[in-house]
């Protein structure tokens, strides 16, 4: 069976507008309502006792202006629907906002709630207050947002406010960001010295001592010297006469004499890192000019064979 060109793209064309119409009518359809209910409002002290307890329907305030301390903190429990059907929607905030600065913190739904089917429970305390805006006092307003896609908008409940103590009117009176000229001269006041305490040196012995013990090593290296140049001789027969080998054999010996000077030198007083350097120049010295030595004598002894 033959299929022209233009019936495939005739069907082609008939396809794409059917998937454009499903599209058109799935977004068309009418969004449900977000709506929060059963929601309870405890405060809890420092021991874990309950010191109130508050329920109400959105959007009445709950709180009226009651001191939250240190260790306190607010726990806000509910549950959220989509219409007639319960959810876990996509972003469940309780904010606290500061009247004075405007710094705001937030508790978020934790990953148990996400899927356990109870009630979800968020909770707000100092220190989370701390967290995000500093050691900040005074009155913060608390809200409560919810929003899903799936609704055709989203819920923000004003819950009412309270006052955030400060332990301290020191503290109460610095923030990160709006710090007084008081606390910011304090907190960049000049800070106690930081006194280390070292172990002792260990003692010595007198550099008599040393000396005297030095003077012993060196005494064999005297004697060899002595005994060469005194009752022995020294043999300058075989000594070059030409000019560059003799050049050369002078510049070995004094390549030597450098390369005792060296060790003598990190002995007294330098360290590897200083002594390195100077030897590796002394042993290419000592290599090249003992080359061109050696292979002087070694072919002046072949002439004179």
């Amino acid at each position: 069976m033959r299929v022209s060109i233009s019936s495939i793209f005739l069907l082609f064309l008939s396809l794409s507008g059917l998937c454009l119409g499903q599209e058109v009518e799935i977004n068309s359809l009418p969004k449900k309502q977000l709506s929060i209910k059963g929601l309870k409002l405890n405060m809890y002290d420092t021991d874990g006792s309950l010191i109130s307890s508050e329920n109400g329907n959105f959007p009445s305030a709950l709180l009226a202006n009651p001191q939250l301390l240190t260790a306190q903190r607010i726990e806000v429990r509910l549950s959220t629907f989509l219409g007639e059907e319960k959810i876990r929607p996509q972003q469940l905030q309780l904010i606290a906002e500061s009247r004075a600065s405007g710094l705001s913190a937030f508790a978020q739904i934790s990953k148990r709630d996400a899927v356990f089917n109870g009630p979800i429970t968020l909770s707000m305390d100092a220190a989370l207050i701390k967290k995000f805006t500093g050691e900040q006092a005074g009155l913060f307003e608390l809200y409560l947002l919810a929003a899903d896609s799936s609704a055709s908008q989203g819920l923000r409940w004003n819950l009412g406010a309270f006052e955030l103590v400060a332990p301290s009117a020191a503290v109460a009176s610095s923030s990160p960001l709006f710090k007084s000229a008081t606390s910011q001269e304090l907190s960049l006041s000049q800070k106690p010295e930081i006194r280390h305490i070292f172990r002792a040196a260990a003692r010595r012995p007198p550099a008599a001592v040393s000396v005297f013990f030095s003077a012993l090593v060196l005494i064999p290296l005297v004697a060899v010297l002595a005994y060469v140049f005194g009752p022995l001789g020294v043999n300058a027969k075989g000594f070059p006469t030409a000019f560059a080998p003799k050049m050369a054999a002078v510049a070995f010996h004094i390549s030597l004499l450098a390369m005792v000077g060296v060790l003598a030198a990190f002995w007294i007083k330098w360290n590897l890192l200083q002594t390195i350097p100077v030897a590796m120049a002394a042993g290419a010295a000592i290599f090249v000019s003992g080359y061109f030595s050696l292979g002087y004598l070694a072919s002046h002894s072949e002439k004179q064979d």
